[in-house]
């Protein structure tokens, strides 16, 4: 890491998050609502009785108008010292090409702060990463590329022109996809992505939920938009995302049907909340029967897609289904469309990495982390962290047991 780079841009004032706000009028007997954005009470109370997941989102929304504004992003790198990272130099089965390597402490650039990274926890992308996913027909990235977006931490500096956070906040984020990420002594992270961790919660514990809370939320409140009352089918229901996803579900108040395959996954989706819990190994639509349920409302595919059109045929008329992976060609080959125009069904993606990618409306996300952080205070939340590693040194075990396929809940490492 030579050398210093700085990139100046401005982006305008403007809110891409005013579907939200321009819902506000349509809830009765609230056409003259007053300041949205102060979170009053009257407000968010008719929005929880009109739809829990507009109330979540109305919060999110809330908190991330107060970060907007014009502000210079810079990357920089300067002479702050070293530190230890998880690095990969080459792209391969990520227990054999990622490494601890000394690497040069990053400087918090403006928009930035700098967090002493205090734990953080694994995800599939930190492997596919590893493996060159993200750069597809490369043989290594440009530089040394530091994984990991899931983590908790101290703010130790505060970059130029942030004033929500200053040194010694208690901090969690998931982080950037385009940028470095977490798995190191210390972060230089976009301010706009992060939030006061909870605390009620251990930093261990808080690692474990950033990154899933945010596809939770984007599929749950802001994709498919929730209703309470209706039904949900959580696939892969004892994964991290899966984990998460049925408690939020729960908390807008859905029927949370789930799927497990072993006695401790049926046990942990019951202890996350879930109602009913089928196998995933069998045929589902007879299992969904027999708890009751001939279709379902939502479906949240916490998995790949090998199973997509079988999926489709769960829903009911208007039913609506939230996809974590990229669908491949032949996944959509296994979906009948036709079928899904006359139902009226819909297929919606999730990529919580998606806002800082393509700088859309970023202050969302610490605005849902806030949300986040609300939830876990209040007992509503609570952590999914399972396994826990006392190292950044044990990271190819814990890398092994994410790529196992066998992990229940998320796997957190303290730094």
């Amino acid at each position: 890491m030579l050398g210093a780079r700085v990139t100046t841009q401005r982006f305008a004032q403007t809110s891409r998050s005013t579907p939200l706000k321009a819902l506000l009028p349509a809830l009765p007997g609230h056409a003259h609502c007053g300041d949205y954005t102060s979170g009053g009470g009257s407000l968010h109370s008719a929005f929880r009785k009109a739809s829990p997941a507009l109330a979540l989102g109305l919060h999110a929304w809330t908190r991330a108008t107060r970060l907007r504004g014009v502000r210079r992003f810079a990357t920089a790198e300067g002479n702050s010292g070293g530190m230890k990272a998880v690095t990969v130099s080459k792209y391969g089965d990520a227990t054999q090409v990622m490494e601890i390597t000394d690497v040069e402490k990053p400087a918090p650039a403006a928009g930035q702060v700098l967090v002493k990274n205090m734990a953080i926890a694994t995800n599939p992308i930190d492997y596919k990463a590893a493996a060159g996913v993200l750069a597809p027909g490369a043989e290594a990235p440009d530089k040394r590329l530091i994984v990991g977006w899931d983590c908790a931490g101290v703010v130790e500096k505060a970059g130029e022109g942030v004033t929500d956070f200053q040194a010694g906040d208690n901090v969690w984020f998931a982080g950037d996809i385009t940028k470095d990420g977490c798995f190191a002594e210390y972060t230089a992270i976009d301010a706009r992505l992060i939030s006061k961790k909870p605390e009620s919660m251990s930093f261990e514990d808080a690692a474990a939920l950033p990154l899933t809370f945010q596809t939770a939320w984007e599929g749950l409140v802001e994709q498919m938009n929730v209703q309470k009352g209706k039904t949900i089918f959580v696939l892969n229901g004892a994964g991290g995302l899966g984990s998460i996803v049925i408690q939020l579900a729960k908390h807008l108040g859905l029927t949370v049907i789930a799927s497990a395959s072993r006695e401790e996954t049926v046990s942990w989706c019951k202890k996350m909340g879930a109602d009913h819990i089928i196998n995933h190994r069998n045929e589902l639509k007879s299992q969904l029967a027999e708890v009751g349920y001939p279709t379902v409302d939502y479906l949240f595919n916490a998995h790949e897609n090998d199973r997509l059109g079988e999926l489709i045929q769960l829903l009911s008329v208007d039913g609506k289904i939230a996809i974590t992976f990229n669908a491949s060609r032949e996944h959509l080959e296994t979906v009948d469309f036709q079928t899904m125009w006359m139902k009226r069904q819909s297929l919606v993606h999730t990529f919580m990495f998606g806002r800082a990618m393509f700088d859309a409306n970023p202050e969302m996300v610490g605005g849902v982390m806030a949300s986040c952080a609300k939830l876990v205070d209040s007992g509503i939340i609570k952590s999914t962290a399972t396994t826990k590693f006392k190292s950044l040194t044990e990271i190819k075990e814990a890398i092994k047991v994410q790529m196992s396929g066998k992990a229940m809940g998320k796997i957190v490492l303290t730094v």
